[in-house]
């Protein structure tokens, strides 16, 4: 099984990692393959359920991520993120330099555009 599954909707693509611990040996270049996969896409949603571990290299690397997503202008999420990681985020106050959503489905929804009226 790939590391990275790639599913494309018509407001975002959807990138989620198949592995359950991100860290140092492997998040820079993982992460790097996830700012490649999502090129071209409307918004970017990294689906993070399968991650049940992130060391502080992996977190440094989610930052930089954001940082060259927001830099060329593209919406992105961090989606799915387990329960004890979200509380570390929240403990590092990372909710105000990284975009997180509770699930795939409310990211879908929010990148959605809203049906033209006439």
């Amino acid at each position: 099984m790939d590391d990275l599954q790639r599913k494309d909707y018509p407001q975002a693509r959807v990138i989620r990692l198949n592995m359950g611990r991100l860290t140092a040996s492997s998040a820079a270049k993982v992460l790097a393959r996830v700012r490649a996969a999502g090129e071209g896409a409307p918004a970017l949603i990294v689906d993070l359920s399968e991650v049940e571990f992130m060391d502080s290299t992996a977190i440094g690397e989610l930052v930089v991520l954001t940082r060259r997503l927001r830099e060329a202008g593209q919406p992105y999420c961090l989606a799915e993120l387990r329960p004890p990681l979200m509380s570390l985020a929240r403990l590092m106050r990372l909710e105000r330099a990284l975009a997180f959503c509770d699930s795939v489905d409310t990211a879908l929804a929010s990148f959605a555009k809203p049906a033209p009226q006439g």
